[in-house]
């Protein structure tokens, strides 16, 4: 029976981690794909306003080929990349063991850069051989949870972020969508250790979401 797994890993073990030292870049999140061998995540959003920096210092990266901005919003933009042949680390116990991302993003935090990954497995086994492999690259990866597809279908409902639903549920609880707000969004940002603009950006995707997922779906 198939599986989730959730995994952390240091910044500086993946090979987006300089990426979050930009200045204005607050996070980057991995588009949910179908794997192959020569396609591995290739989609990415950054949020931020500092996107030309943040390309500069892709560019540098060796195991990078090649970086396309190709869609750009107000608070960001959506990259496709090309991984090299020859990339090592944290890809290389994707392609190994064929995992599927399921999400994927990093944050940068006063308290240190951390990534967060989510995927699938075809059972247990595969889970401890990610994570076995990872560990033999010293990437120093921290399992974190492992749950069946029943938990995470729960989880998922109306494809939501474990991020957005947090964010939503505390911002509900506390008064942020009454009239008058109990609660600010500078107040409500620093509850999650990020700036108002990324807090912002947050709840508009997960109401956006939310209402894909619910009122669209009656016109459909």
């Amino acid at each position: 029976m198939s599986v989730f797994a959730t995994f952390s890993v240091p910044s500086g073990s993946f090979v987006l981690g300089d990426a979050l030292q930009v200045d204005a870049i607050e996070r980057i999140e991995f588009e949910r794909v179908v794997p192959s061998r020569h396609d591995i995540m290739p989609y990415f959003w950054v949020w931020g306003s500092n996107l030309e920096r943040f390309e500069t210092v892709v560019e540098d990266e060796p195991e990078i080929a090649s970086i396309t901005r190709i869609d750009t919003v107000d608070e960001g933009g959506l990259y496709r990349v090309e991984w090299d042949e020859l990339v090592t680390g944290f890809i290389d116990c994707v392609q190994r063991t064929d995992a599927m991302l399921t999400e994927g993003h990093g944050m940068d935090r006063d308290d240190g850069d951390e990534w967060w990954f989510e995927f699938r497995f075809t059972d247990r086994t595969h889970v401890e051989t990610f994570h076995a492999i990872c560990e033999e690259t010293e990437l120093g990866f921290d399992l974190r949870r492992i749950f069946s597809i029943q938990e995470h279908t729960r989880e998922q409902a109306y494809e939501l972020t474990e991020k957005q639903r947090e964010t939503l549920a505390v911002a509900a609880a506390n008064g942020y969508f009454d009239e008058p707000r109990s609660i600010s969004t500078e107040e409500l940002a620093a509850t999650f250790d990020v700036t108002p603009a990324a807090i912002s950006g947050r709840l508009r995707r997960a109401e956006r979401t939310l209402i894909e997922n619910t009122v669209l779906q009656s016109f459909r």
